[in-house]
């Protein structure tokens, strides 16, 4: 269709070339040389010229749907940055001589925190590996400009932007901080719990950290070292599992403050985490001490640690 002005023939709007179009364009911003002053009807009029340029090189009528532009900071960061098919359609090529027409004609200008929430990280699941990568080291880069950017960070937390190696991705927030010394020792035999080597740099991990990576240990996690701890328990115990156990129950000692919690106990009380010596089966309890035999490396709950040091006559010792 076309906009003649008034009854004559409708202008084809795909043969004008871009000489013509700008010219349009500047007699619609500037009519008469004075900043234009558009009531209502005519920006609604003129929401309708397919005249548009978007960074895609396609001409479009603002009347068929929302479309944006983007402040200096956001062209010059975002170069190469692979914007998706829909935002290509949905920016416009910046002209700052157009820029108080677009501000007339309701084009909202964005920041580059407001393309990546917006545009960006919805279609991460989309991207090859190469361009998901090329994304967040984008983001990486500019975290400290970013991380200040009203609400951002609130609005990516929980969004799976890290890549595995099966092709997945994963958030933040699910995973754990390998520079906490307890954590990095509990889970040492199961790296699938820790961000990617390629995301273990200092500054990866402080922009991780920013997105929830688990660097506190709080009872949530206490409890998926204890239940870490506990599947591999066995008997006799490996040392190894066992110097977790009792590194865990230390820890637990020495923060009960933070721990005390009934609901938590009540968690926990299951859990058979805790390290114990077990009297052998063959011990005679009218032997002296010193011919005492047991079996170490057994593992009970936590609900039974009250009961594993009562008998004095024997020289068991619970492993802390």
């Amino acid at each position: 269709g076309g906009c003649d002005g008034g009854g004559g023939w409708p202008l084809k709007w795909s043969e004008l070339d871009d000489d013509q179009v700008g010219t349009l364009m500047a007699l619609m911003a500037r009519p008469g040389g004075q900043p234009a002053h558009l009531s209502p009807s005519e920006v609604d009029k003129f929401k309708r010229l397919p005249v548009f340029e978007t960074v895609a090189g396609t001409r479009v009528a603002l009347s068929n749907g929302e479309f944006f532009t983007l402040d200096a900071a956001s062209i010059e960061g975002l170069d190469g940055v692979p914007l998706p098919p829909s935002a290509s359609d949905r920016f416009l090529k910046p002209k700052p001589e157009f820029g108080d027409l677009h501000r007339d004609l309701g084009v909202s200008t964005l920041s580059e925190a407001g393309v990546l929430t917006r545009f960006l990280l919805p279609h991460v699941k989309e991207m090859e590996p190469a361009q998901q990568m090329k994304l967040l080291v984008y983001i990486k880069d500019r975290w400290a400009s970013l991380r200040n950017e009203e609400g951002f960070m609130d609005r990516m937390k929980g969004v799976p932007i890290l890549p595995l190696g099966d092709g997945s991705l994963i958030a933040p927030s699910e995973l754990m901080d390998p520079s906490s010394e307890l954590l990095s020792h509990i889970f040492d035999d199961d790296p699938d719990v820790f961000p990617p080597h390629e995301f273990s740099s200092d500054a990866w991990l402080a922009l991780l950290r920013d997105l929830g990576l688990r660097s506190k240990v709080d009872k949530e996690a206490f409890l998926d070292c204890a239940n870490h701890v506990a599947k591999q328990r066995c008997d006799p115990l490996p040392v190894d599992v066992a110097d977790k156990a009792g590194r865990l129950l230390r820890y637990m000692i020495e923060h009960e403050n933070e721990f005390y919690d009934r609901k938590f106990a009540e968690s926990l009380s299951s859990v058979p985490f805790v390290p114990v010596d077990r009297i052998a089966e063959n011990f005679n309890f009218g032997e002296s001490s010193t011919s005492t035999a047991t079996s170490t490396g057994a593992a009970t709950s936590a609900a039974g640690l009250s009961g594993t040091n009562t008998n004095t006559n024997t020289n068991t010792n619970t492993n802390t």
